[in-house]
């Protein structure tokens, strides 16, 4: 039982902290799916202020270079852009590991990634970004199952 209780208190998902789904997010993300970077960027900036520890900033960044990169085709844009990948995802990383969107948020900014360096010929580092999204992929899979079985009581 002891296990149990630790299993789930390490696994669970109940602090959301750091990735906040409020109005600023939803509206950017609104404005970023509409290809509206510029109203998604103010809004961000709106949320930066606000709550800068917000995870869902960086991602919500990254979105925005990621459709700029496809859509433009521009090389000096996806290498400035590039440099801000790290530290984007040096900010996921040090967000609330309990949250549900902690792993996801990591493996969406590869998976980005990976999709802008094809569109560069960039293929070995592609691939390496794809294997490092789907290792993260199967890390919730596999926290989703444990939690699952837990609540089941299972293990």
């Amino acid at each position: 039982m002891k296990l149990k209780l630790l299993l789930f208190l390490l696994l669970s998902n109940f602090a959301y902290a750091s990735f906040d789904i409020n109005e600023n997010i939803q509206n950017s993300y609104k404005h970023i799916i509409n290809l509206e970077f510029e109203e998604a960027h103010d809004l961000l900036e709106v949320e930066s202020e606000n709550n800068p520890d917000n995870g869902f900033i960086p991602l919500h960044k990254n979105y925005i270079d990621f459709l700029t990169i496809l859509i433009s085709e521009d090389n000096a844009y996806f290498e400035n852009a590039e440099k801000q990948k790290d530290l984007r995802l040096d900010l996921l990383e040090n967000a609330e590991e309990n949250s549900p969107y902690y792993l996801y948020a990591q493996a969406e900014v590869h998976l980005q990634w990976a999709f802008s360096r094809l569109k560069f010929e960039e293929y070995s580092t592609a691939v390496y970004e794809f294997i490092k999204a789907y290792k993260l992929l199967e890390k919730i899979k596999r926290n989703s199952l444990i939690l699952y079985l837990i609540k089941k009581d299972w293990v």
